[in-house]
C-alpha cells in the first residue's frame, strides 16, 4: 500500500512538470483540444486535493520507509508547494474550461439567432423583390443563365402573350425582332452586365400580333434564391418616340417655317450677352455674318446698327424687358445697311426662364419687301377701284368676293349686293345663255375664257362686255379674276360700220355685196335642197326726168318709198336690195312652181301703181320693168342669174308702154299676147 503510494506521488509529480510544459507550448501555438484540457484539469485538481488531504501521510510513507528521511527532508517544502501550485493551476483550467464551455453555447446560440435573422432577411428580400417585379408598372424579367426565369404581367402585355409561361425559360434574344446586329448587341450587353456594370441598351422586341415594340432595358445583378441573377427593367419607348418623333416634326417645321418666312431668331441674356447666333439675323439687317458672335454685345450690337429715330423707342423698350416690368415686347424699327440703304425689320422679344435663369428670345423678320408689296398692293387697289374696267374676284366655289364700282354700275347693283353671289346668279344679267354656259365649262376645266356676253338690266338697256375669266392658284386654292369692259359704243360702231358697207345708207336695203352673199347661200341651198329660187331686176321708169324736175329731196324720197313697198310685198325669207340708183333687186328663196314669181311680180306691179305722195304735196305715177330669172333653168352661179335677169329687165324697157315684166332667154323678142298692163307715166 505504501509502496504504491509512493509510486502514484511520484509519478503525479514528474506528470505535472510534463503535462504544464505541454500546456505552455500548446497555449502558446494556439491551445489544446477540449477534452484534453478536460482531462488535465481533473488530474490537477486531484493531485492538489490529494496533497492537501493526505501530505503527512504521503510524505511520512515515503521518506521513512523507502528513503532516508535526511536525505529527501529539504526538498518537503519545495515539494508541497509545487503540487499546491499545479493543483491551484489544474482548478484554474477547470474553471477556464467551464467558462469556454459556457461561452460556446453562447455563441452557438447567437450563430443560430443570426442564422436565422439572415434567413428571415433573405426570404423578406425574396418577396420584396417579387413583390417589386409583380407590382411594377413597367415589364421586368429576372434573368439567369440565358434564360427568363421571373417575369411580370407588364411584360407579359408588352409582348402580346397570353400568359407568363409563353415567356418563362425562354432567353432574351428569342424576344428581340428578326435582326442580327440586334441580337449580337444584346448578348453582348448581357455578358457585360453580369461581369461588370453596363449601360442602357435600346431594342426593339416583337409582339406577338405583328411589328415591334421599341424599349430601353436596364440591368442590376442581385442575389436571388442564393444565385446571383439579372434584374432587368424594361422601359416601353414607344410613346417617347413618337413624341421625339412629332417633336422633330414640329422643330423640321418650325425651322421651315422661319426659312421660308426669313425669320431669324438668337437667345440672349439680361446682361446683353449673346448665347445662340442666327446668321440670318445678320443677312436680314444686310451685315456681315461675322458681326455677330457668341458672348458679344448684342443689345449694343442692336442697337447701333439701329437708325437713331427708333434707337430711343427700342431701348426703352428692352430696358422694360430687362427689368421685369414687360415679359414681352414688339415693334418695328429701321437699320442702316452697309450699303448705305435702310432696311425696315419687326422683332418680337420674350423674357423666358431656362436652366435656372432668365434669358430673353428675339424673333426678327424683314418687312422691306413686305411693306413694298404692301405700297404697291394699295396703288394696284387704288387702280382696280378707280378703273373703267370692271373687275370681280370669285373664290373657289364662284362666289363673289370683290366687285370694283364700274362693275356694280353696269349690273345696275350695289357692291354690297353682288358680294357674295354665285358666278352663275350673276350671269343671269347675261342674255346668251350658251355664252354663260360655255364660260362656266371652260373655267371649272381650269381654262382661261375670253368672250363677248350681253348685258340686259332691269332698266331693259342693254350692254355688251367683253369679258375675260382667268383662273389663279393664291396658293391657298383657287381664284378666278373676271376683268369685264363694255364695248357697247364699239358693237355699235361696228354694227354701223357693217351696215354701211352691207346695207344702202338711204333705203336701208342691203347693198350688192350683201345681196350677192345671200344670192350665194340661196343657190348653195337650192343644189343641196333641189328648191328652186328665183331673182328679179327692177328699174324705175323715167327717173331721171323726176330727179331732174323735182330734186334730188324729191328723188331720194321717191326712192324710200319705192324700198318700203317692195318689202311690204315679199315673205321675210325673201330679200330686196339696192344696187344703185333706181336699180332694185328682188331675191325669192324656196320657190315651189314658177308661177309663184309671176304672182310674186304682179304684186310688185300693184303695189307700185299705187299714187305716190312725196312732201311738198307732190303726187307722182310709177312704171317699171321687171326682168326675171329662175335657177337652175336660167343659171346655176349668182353671175349667170344676175346676166339674165338683167337682160330680161332691159329686154322689158324696150317695149315699155306695152310690158313691165318679162320672162325667159334674154335674147328673145317680147310676146304683145303677155305683155302686162302698161307702164305709166309720172305725172303731177
Amino acid at each position: 500500500m505504501e509502496l504504491t503510494l509512493t509510486f502514484l506521488f511520484l509519478a503525479q509529480v514528474i506528470l505535472v512538470f510534463v503535462l504544464m510544459i505541454r500546456v505552455v507550448r500548446k497555449n502558446a501555438s494556439g491551445g489544446l483540444p477540449s477534452g484534453v484540457r478536460w482531462l488535465v484539469a481533473v488530474f490537477f485538481t486531484f493531485t492538489l486535493l490529494f496533497v492537501v488531504i493526505y501530505p503527512e501521510l504521503r510524505l511520512q510513507v515515503l521518506f521513512e520507509e523507502n528513503v532516508a528521511a535526511g536525505l529527501f527532508e529539504p526538498l518537503y517544502p519545495t515539494l508541497g508547494l509545487l503540487v499546491a501550485l499545479c493543483g491551484l493551476f489544474g482548478l484554474n483550467r477547470l474553471m477556464h474550461a467551464w467558462q469556454h464551455q459556457q461561452s460556446r453555447i453562447v455563441l452557438l446560440e447567437n450563430d443560430q439567432q443570426r442564422f436565422a435573422k439572415s434567413r428571415l432577411q433573405h426570404e423578406q428580400e425574396i418577396l420584396a423583390i417579387k413583390r417589386l417585379y409583380q407590382q411594377s408598372s413597367h415589364p421586368v424579367f429576372l434573368y439567369w443563365q440565358q434564360r427568363i426565369i421571373e417575369t411580370n404581367e407588364a411584360a407579359v402585355e408588352l409582348l402580346g402573350r397570353k400568359n407568363r409561361d409563353q415567356v418563362l425559360g425562354r432567353a432574351l434574344t428569342d424576344l428581340l425582332i428578326n435582326d442580327i446586329e440586334q441580337r449580337e448587341a444584346l448578348e453582348s450587353w448581357l455578358k457585360d452586365c453580369q461581369q461588370q456594370g453596363c449601360d442602357r441598351l435600346q431594342t426593339a422586341f416583337e409582339h406577338q400580333l405583328g411589328g415591334e415594340v421599341p424599349v430601353e432595358l436596364s440591368a442590376l445583378p442581385i442575389y436571388y434564391r442564393s444565385r446571383t441573377v439579372l434584374l432587368i427593367w424594361c422601359r416601353d419607348m414607344t410613346a417617347e418616340l413618337r413624341h421625339q418623333a412629332r417633336q422633330t416634326r414640329v422643330e423640321r417645321r418650325l425651322q421651315a417655317v422661319l426659312e421660308a418666312n426669313d425669320l431669324a431668331v438668337v437667345e440672349w441674356a439680361q446682361d446683353g450677352t449673346l448665347l445662340t447666333v442666327d446668321p440670318r439675323l445678320a443677312e436680314l439687317m444686310h451685315w456681315l455674318p461675322e458681326s455677330l458672335k457668341e458672348g458679344m454685345d448684342f443689345c449694343d450690337w442692336w442697337l447701333e446698327r439701329c437708325e437713331p429715330r427708333d434707337r430711343r423707342r427700342l431701348s426703352e423698350q428692352l430696358t422694360e424687358l430687362d427689368q421685369g416690368r414687360s415679359p414681352f415686347i414688339s415693334g418695328q424699327f429701321r437699320v442702316s445697311t452697309l450699303q448705305g440703304d435702310s432696311a425696315e425689320l419687326v422683332h418680337q422679344s420674350t423674357l423666358v426662364e431656362q436652366d435656372g435663369r432668365s434669358i430673353i428670345i428675339s424673333c426678327f423678320a424683314d418687312l422691306t419687301e413686305r411693306y413694298a408689296d404692301e405700297r404697291l398692293l394699295k396703288r394696284l387697289s387704288a387702280a382696280v377701284y378707280h378703273s373703267s374696267t370692271a373687275t370681280v374676284v370669285l373664290d373657289q366655289d364662284l362666289r363673289v368676293e370683290y366687285v370694283n364700282p364700274a362693275f356694280a354700275r353696269f349690273v345696275k347693283r350695289s357692291r354690297l349686293e353682288c358680294t357674295g353671289m354665285t358666278l352663275p346668279n350673276l350671269g343671269e344679267c347675261f342674255v346668251d345663255s350658251e355664252q354663260r354656259t360655255r364660260c362656266l365649262r371652260t373655267i371649272q376645266a381650269g381654262r382661261s375664257w375670253r368672250g363677248e356676253l350681253k348685258l340686259a338690266n332691269s332698266d331693259k338697256s342693254v350692254r355688251w362686255l367683253q369679258v375675260t375669266v382667268t383662273p389663279v392658284d393664291t396658293g391657298s386654292g383657287i381664284q378666278y379674276v373676271m376683268v369685264a369692259e363694255n364695248i357697247t359704243l364699239l358693237k355699235e360702231r361696228a354694227r354701223r360700220l357693217s351696215r354701211k358697207a352691207l346695207y344702202d345708207n338711204l333705203t336701208g336695203l342691203p347693198n350688192r355685196y350683201l345681196f350677192l352673199d345671200r344670192l350665194e347661200h340661196a343657190l348653195a341651198a337650192q343644189q343641196r335642197d333641189g328648191v328652186a329660187a328665183a331673182l328679179m331686176f327692177i328699174d324705175l321708169d323715167n327717173f331721171k326726168p323726176i330727179n331732174d324736175t323735182y330734186g334730188h329731196g324729191t328723188g331720194d324720197d321717191l326712192l324710200k318709198e319705192v324700198a318700203a313697198r317692195l318689202k311690204s310685198t315679199v315673205r321675210e325669207e325673201d330679200t330686196v336690195a339696192r344696187l344703185g340708183g333706181d336699180e332694185f333687186v328682188v331675191l325669192l328663196r324656196n320657190v315651189e312652181k314658177p308661177d309663184r314669181v309671176q304672182e310674186a311680180a304682179q304684186r310688185i306691179a300693184e303695189a307700185m301703181a299705187r299714187r305716190v305722195n312725196l312732201p311738198g304735196d307732190i303726187e307722182l305715177d310709177l312704171s317699171l320693168s321687171i326682168g326675171l330669172a329662175l335657177a337652175p333653168e336660167d343659171g346655176e352661179t349668182a353671175q349667170q342669174l344676175m346676166d339674165h335677169a338683167d337682160q330680161a329687165m332691159y329686154n322689158a324697157k324696150k317695149w315699155q308702154g306695152l310690158k313691165c315684166i318679162r320672162y325667159g332667154d334674154p335674147d328673145a323678142e317680147p310676146d304683145p299676147e303677155q305683155a302686162a298692163e302698161p307702164s305709166r307715166r309720172a305725172a303731177v
